[in-house]
């Protein structure tokens, strides 16, 4: 299962919503404001927990720093990633 990330962790709960639906084996992809998780505190239990991939394009145009554990990822791969699996979209 992929876990689409779209939308700025600092507002709202997807964040509660995302701990309570990873399941082993998962994988988060952030795009669009959803690659502000890359500053939140969450960001290092999640990492520990999934695979975490970050859209390269939305992250540098929003300016946000990779992060160790984060995978930077294009368009193509994301197109991948999205074949190969089920999403849910927070």
């Amino acid at each position: 299962m992929i876990h689409l990330l779209r939308t700025s962790p600092f507002s709202g709960d997807n964040i509660g919503q995302l701990n309570a639906n990873i399941s082993n084996g998962d994988i988060i992809v952030l795009v669009d404001d959803g690659v502000y998780l890359l500053q939140h505190e969450s960001i290092n239990n999640l990492a520990g927990i999934t695979d975490i991939y970050a859209l390269a394009p939305h992250r540098v145009a929003r300016s946000v720093e990779t992060h160790a554990q984060v995978k930077d990822i294009d368009y193509a791969a994301w197109v991948a990633l999205a074949a190969q699996h089920t999403s849910v979209t927070y």
